[in-house]
């Protein structure tokens, strides 16, 4: 809806900052759990620990390229699930794709800030240190990843066929250069929301 100046940047932002909002909140209690209540054997918080100090001691750019490739991953699975015709294609597609993250030892942040506050909790790790080299560095790598390298070109690749097919003859206003950038409006579609003003009836017996 952006791209398509139908919704502004700040609407968009404030639905991120939602969404991420809610992830870390609920990785951060699930974080709080596994420190603190034993459901980890001594083994498993072990190998927990040391799979967390791995983002750590991994540089920022590094991060960054490695986010970038899940953040990839994380998006097009949310194109290529549309296609899938049933529910078994769509779980296998979805864990083969997840699970490539750890295969290749990518990073994403719905993963590495409960890690971080894993080790936060146990005592081993500064929390703003965390925040800054290893939860951001993921963060933007997932963003840029998701949004340029599989939603923008998806959009330009669809696009102009889409609203050939969608808004012919129908009266759609984009956002001004303002309201996109500043706020306004916060979005529409251009699927009208309004029934057909004939009656069902009608339009059976034209078909018929």
């Amino acid at each position: 809806l952006v791209l398509e100046r139908l919704a502004s940047v700040p609407a968009l932002l404030r639905v991120w900052l939602v969404v991420m909002i809610g992830n870390f909140v609920g990785g951060g209690l699930g974080a709080l759990v596994l420190a603190y209540s034993g459901v980890f054997s001594p083994a498993a918080a072990e190998a927990a620990m040391s799979l967390s100090q791995t983002g750590l001691e991994t540089p920022f750019w590094d991060l960054f390229f490695k986010a970038g490739f899940a953040g990839f991953i994380v998006a097009g699975v949310v194109w290529m699930d549309f296609a899938s015709r049933d529910t078994i294609s769509r779980v296998v597609l979805i864990y083969l794709a997840f699970l490539c993250i750890p295969l290749a030892n990518l990073f994403h942040v719905v993963v590495s800030f409960p890690e971080l506050m894993y080790l936060f909790f146990l005592g081993e790790a500064a929390l703003l240190p965390g925040l800054t080299t290893f939860v951001f560095p993921v963060l933007l790598g997932n963003t840029i990843g998701g949004v340029l390298l599989v939603t923008v070109v998806n959009y330009f690749q669809t696009s102009e066929h889409r609203r050939q097919e969608v808004r012919e003859g129908q009266d759609v206003t984009q956002l001004s250069l303002g309201e996109l950038t500043m706020g306004g409006r916060a979005g529409r579609t251009y699927v009208p929301a309004e029934p057909d003003e004939r009656s069902y009836t009608e339009r059976g017996d034209e078909n018929d």
